[in-house]
């Protein structure tokens, strides 16, 4: 009986750990979390900036250029890529920071 509850005890614990395993990757598309950036934007305050300018520099290099090829002539929806982008750019030039896109 002892056994029986010990290992059910350990189950529950090993489940446990797997679904917060889950939970801690991203498994959005790159458009989709490029998409949802752009809602965050303009930024509430200076530590939500800076949480989605590293959200930015998580997309890596492939992103980046996903996100700068949404600019199209014209279009209403540039001003807030742009945003990201120009702010990027001040983000990422920052003395003392070491990586940009990764």
């Amino acid at each position: 009986m002892i056994k029986k509850l010990i290992f059910a005890l350990l189950a529950i614990v090993m489940l446990q750990q797997a679904i917060y395993a889950q939970d801690k990757t991203d498994q959005r598309t790159t458009t989709t979390r490029i998409a949802d950036l752009l809602a965050q934007l303009p930024a509430r305050d200076a530590k939500q900036l800076k949480r989605n300018m590293q959200e930015i520099a998580d997309l890596g290099e492939d992103g980046y250029v996903t996100l700068i090829g949404g600019l199209a002539p014209g279009a209403k929806g540039n001003a807030v890529i742009e945003y990201a982008v120009s702010g990027f750019s001040a983000y990422a030039s920052q003395e003392g920071r070491k990586t940009c896109v990764k």
